[in-house]
């Protein structure tokens, strides 16, 4: 399993035909969706998109066992002990509750993979849950559903939406353009050179590659993965989480509090205000387009708007165009009109 934190390289997934064949899109559920969001609560990164919520869930989780919890499934400077791959995706959090502790066998033998040259920080009752205690299992199901409800219970409905529609959208890539459009379009970190898919990964000092044997992959998009993540299954089945939350506009839909972006939204359309302000970052076309998965053409035709109105301007370099936000635009994006 690994994660993320520190220097980037790249990692290099193997693909056999038979793993091609096995590739397949879903939707992470609520406990996966909750440990994630533990990383970000710790960190002050990405304000624009997480100070909202963090503002909120940080006073959450600072009460009764909370504490303990959060620092030992996501340890700021370790890799998190893997639940993903142990509950699948588990649409609700009381199956994945059920499927985490019912049978502790694999809670344990991840713990135990987990413990090798690391310091196991987890609170003792989720420890004694590994091994088939009763009462300790009954209070980590408890202390994983209030942690649920102090992160993400309010937003979840909103998350699941739009995790949905990244999934539809993904699905849409693979039908209309095959696998190598579909990869190619998850996130700019993530890049199809076939038979290779290519990740940059912050935690490996040099590249390393995974040889698939046959299991497969399960591409995942997450609200609160910050960067494109890969873990093992029991299975030997691959699981690719990426980032599907990467505009203001779209961290305003799912957590409610839209304000000004939600009034940009209705006064250039959704994708159009998505456009703009994917240009504070200088992007091309095609990186605009991947970020928000749309085809380059329309993406070209959504920047040409945005020029012609005087709130992005382009450059070319080279071969790509270089698409920047105006004064104009980013007053428009701060509200200021």
């Amino acid at each position: 399993m690994y994660t993320h934190g520190g220097e980037r390289a790249v990692i290099r997934v193997h693909f056999t035909s038979a793993d091609l064949a096995r590739v397949r899109i879903a939707v992470l559920g609520p406990l996966a969706e909750t440990q994630l969001s533990f990383w970000v609560a710790q960190h002050n990164g990405e304000a624009a998109l997480f100070d909202a919520w963090r503002s909120q869930a940080r006073p959450r989780l600072s009460v009764g066992d909370l504490p303990g919890l959060v620092r030992g499934l996501a340890p700021a400077r370790q890799r998190m002990v893997d639940l993903f791959t142990l509950v699948g995706t588990a649409p609700e959090m009381e199956d994945a509750l059920d499927l985490l502790l019912s049978d502790p066998r694999p809670l344990r033998d991840e713990l135990a993979l987990y413990r090798r040259g690391r310091r196991l920080m987890l609170p003792p009752w989720m420890l004694c849950a590994s091994t088939g205690d009763g009462r300790a299992a009954r209070h980590a199901a408890e202390a994983l559903t209030t942690a649920y409800q102090a992160t993400i219970a309010r937003h979840w409905p909103r998350m699941r939406a739009a995790l949905h529609r990244e999934q539809d959208t993904a699905m849409r890539a693979l039908a209309c353009g095959g696998i190598g459009q579909m990869l190619s379009s998850l996130h700019p970190a993530i890049r199809w050179r076939p038979p290779l898919l290519e990740v940059d990964y912050r935690p490996l000092a040099r590249g390393t590659d995974v040889h698939l044997t046959g299991g497969g992959m399960v591409i995942a998009p997450s609200v609160f993965c910050r960067s494109p993540r890969l873990y093992v299954g029991r299975s030997e089945e691959l699981m690719l989480i990426y980032p599907v939350l990467r505009s203001v506009l779209a961290a305003a839909e799912v957590f409610g509090g839209a304000g000004k972006s939600q009034a940009v939204a209705e006064l250039l359309g959704r994708t159009r205000a998505a456009v703009l302000e994917a240009a504070e970052g200088s992007l091309t076309t095609g990186e605009i387009a991947r970020r928000l998965g749309v085809s380059p053409a329309s993406a070209s035709q959504h920047t040409s708007v945005l020029r012609e109105a005087g709130l992005i301007s382009s450059h070319r370099q080279g071969k790509t165009v270089h698409h920047t936000i105006t004064s104009l635009g980013k007053a428009l994006l701060d509200g200021h009109f």
